[in-house]
């Protein structure tokens, strides 16, 4: 309902505790977690908290679960994403939800981890509680923020994302910067995150220009060189 697109968008989550049947079914991710492990390998999966789609399972179950506007209907704080209503989690019913079925994943399917979308957009407190319960179940767990903060890296993530990082490799490209910038980023960041942290350093993603349209062809390659 709503959806953006022919295909709609897999930000939209109809159902938080189910397999979109269009990618397989739940004994098909079962055995995909169970042969990734037997490759030495780990999989995490992509969890979308802050908001979920216009006929969302809970929608007509538990209505008051949803952030509502001014006319009472449940909508979103960000106006352009218009295929997705946003969770309340000033709701102790709907944040319970929501931590039990993050543990569900876990102790049903053995994923290792989390990539946790606008990550910052949901209460510190929520991810918090969340990850200590998830961490009794698995210690090493693996959470990743989709945001950029040491208050969520110090409280609940190993990882977030270092855009300002790449904010600077695009300047630095477009003759706004110079390379000493991003050694004096680099070192000053190290004061900020806790000892453990492991930033996610990229050239690109599916929110940003292809590398190669924003570096050059030759271009991107010392930078891929320097995040790794």
């Amino acid at each position: 309902v709503g959806r953006k697109g022919s295909l709609g968008c897999p930000y939209s989550v109809r159902d938080y505790m189910d397999v979109n049947p269009e990618y397989g079914s739940k004994d098909d991710f079962r055995l995909l977690v169970s042969e990734t492990h037997k490759r030495g390998m780990k999989i995490i999966i992509d969890w979308v908290a802050n908001h979920a789609s216009h006929d969302n399972v809970n929608v007509e179950k538990h209505p008051e679960w949803f952030y509502r506007g001014e006319n009472g209907k449940p909508t979103r704080r960000h106006k352009d994403w218009s295929d997705v209503i946003d969770n309340d989690f000033g709701n102790p019913e709907l944040r319970n939800f929501m931590k039990e079925s993050m543990i569900y994943w876990v102790r049903e399917f053995d994923v290792d981890g989390y990539r946790c979308d606008v990550a910052g957009m949901v209460p510190l407190d929520f991810w918090e509680e969340t990850v200590a319960e998830l961490r009794k179940i698995k210690p090493d767990i693996y959470m990743l923020a989709e945001w950029e903060s040491p208050h969520l890296c110090r409280f609940a993530f190993n990882s977030d994302y270092n855009m300002e990082l790449y904010y600077r490799m695009v300047k630095l490209r477009q003759g706004k910067a110079c390379a000493g910038d991003l050694l004096a980023l680099i070192v000053g960041s190290r004061h900020l995150y806790p000892d453990k942290y492991l930033p996610l350093n990229l050239i690109e993603n599916h929110d940003q220009k292809r590398a190669n349209k924003v570096f050059g062809g030759n271009g991107f390659r010392p930078c891929a060189a320097l995040i790794f």
